[in-house]
């Protein structure tokens, strides 16, 4: 399990059942850092059996203020970060012939916020990403999924938007994502492998 701070890894790891946990601060756009988060998950468990690149950052700029400084941060978070864990990963993934990977997208890549003008492109090319990822590594049993979840009640959804704006009702909660990275996990919807998986708010519209 890896974030980028400790604290958070700390919580989340209060909350695991079982043995065999690993926790590991890292910045996950800095390419060394990813790297030895992958070789040091072989080294201590002896495989990759399912990668899940969740991280991502959302600024709400218009386009007259997303500077190129902010562009290149969003996309090495969003879209670079994911491609190389999942490049560091591979070797051992085709060496196995047998693996998941679990990219978490958004619906904004379909219908996105006004402001989202990097955001939504780093996901859309996420979502590409993940398609050849799956065409290329279908054949050897190493299957990639792409999830697009709307509204997520998460820290980050507050720091843009109000509940005042947005109400609790009208978001997904972080389980809703989960049971559906889940289902992925334990190939229930190996039909979906490749393309995006859409996952909108309970009063958005699915296209």
């Amino acid at each position: 399990m890896a974030a980028r701070t400790l604290v958070n890894l700390r919580d989340a790891y209060s909350e695991l059942v079982g043995e065999d946990h690993v926790i590991h601060p890292c910045d996950v756009s800095d390419p060394a850092q990813a790297r030895e988060l992958i070789d040091r998950t072989i080294r201590e468990l002896g495989r990759v059996d399912v990668l899940v690149n969740a991280a991502g950052v959302a600024p709400v700029k218009p386009i007259e203020s997303t500077t190129p400084e902010i562009t290149r941060a969003v996309l090495a978070l969003n879209t670079e970060a994911p491609a190389n864990l999942i490049h560091f990963a591979w070797p051992t993934l085709l060496l196995q012939r047998d693996g998941v990977i679990v990219n978490i997208s958004s619906m904004a890549t379909f219908n996105p916020f006004n402001g989202f003008f990097a955001y939504a492109a780093s996901k859309a090319a996420l979502n590409m990403l993940s398609f050849v990822t799956n065409a290329e590594g279908s054949p050897h049993e190493v299957h990639c999924y792409v999830i697009c979840p709307g509204a997520v009640e998460t820290p980050m959804l507050r720091s843009i938007v109000s509940p005042a704006a947005l109400p609790t009702a009208q978001t997904l909660s972080p389980d809703d994502v989960a049971n559906v990275v889940m289902q992925c996990v334990r190939r229930e919807r190996t039909a979906d492998a490749g393309r995006p998986i859409l996952l909108p708010s309970p009063t958005q519209p699915a296209n």
